[in-house]
Parts: structure tokens; sequence; C-alpha cells
């Protein structure tokens, strides 16, 4: 080894202040770069989109829908804006939505769970 250690002292993680402050900074998503390059996530998404099992006529059928129900109007501004808690969000949203908030995304005005389409009530 490189090092001769003889002795060590323990130190509490309570007592190491600034890993402990710079452990729990959060990430400020309007300062902090994002994770991979925009032209990659472009790549990804206009992938997802070419690949939907839906025809070329009914996606903007489907996004019309969407944008006609409340419900999906709702969660398509929570997607865009943030989440509140979930005491304040209707029950009919709470019930279905926010269990898989994290998963669901507005890419090109559709609201998408993962890589598949939200239908709305009316088309279901």
């Amino acid at each position: 080894m490189r090092f001769n250690i003889k002795a060590g002292n323990h130190v509490p993680g309570k007592y190491h202040y600034t890993a402990d402050t710079l452990s729990r900074k959060l990430a400020n998503p309007h300062t902090d770069p994002p994770t991979k390059p925009a032209e990659e996530m472009i790549a990804h998404i206009d992938s997802i989109i070419a690949a939907l099992p839906a025809s070329d006529p009914k996606v903007p059928q489907i996004s019309q829908a969407q944008n006609q129900d409340i419900i999906c109007e709702q969660v398509k501004k929570y997607c865009s804006e943030h989440w509140p808690d979930k005491n304040h969000i209707e029950h009919d949203i709470e019930q279905l939505y926010y269990q898989v908030n994290g998963e669901l995304t507005v890419v090109h005005g559709l609201l998408m769970r993962r890589t598949r389409i939200v239908i709305p009530k009316c088309l279901q």
C-alpha cells in the first residue's frame, strides 16, 4: 500500500458538516445542465413518436380528445409545471394518475405514460 496509517479516529457522520450539507443539495432544473444532450433526447422522443401503435390520422384525434378531457388537461398542466401535494389534487386525478406521476410526460402535445399514449375517457 502507498500509505502507512498508524492510527485513525472515528468521526460520526453527523460531524461531517460539509459532506452532510452537500448530500442534501437538490438539483436545480433552472441552473443545472440536463443529464443528456438535447439532441439525444429529441432523437429519443422522435423515435418513440414514430413507433406509436396509432395511425397518423388517429394521433391528432387522441390529442384533441385529451385537450377536451378535463382530467387529461389538468394532468398535462401538472406534468408541465409541477405536481401538488396528494391532498390538493382532485380525487379522480389522484386515483388514476398520482401513483404514476413520475412516468407521465407531455410529448408534442400528447399525454404519455412511458412510451404509451394515455387514452382519454371518451375514447376508451
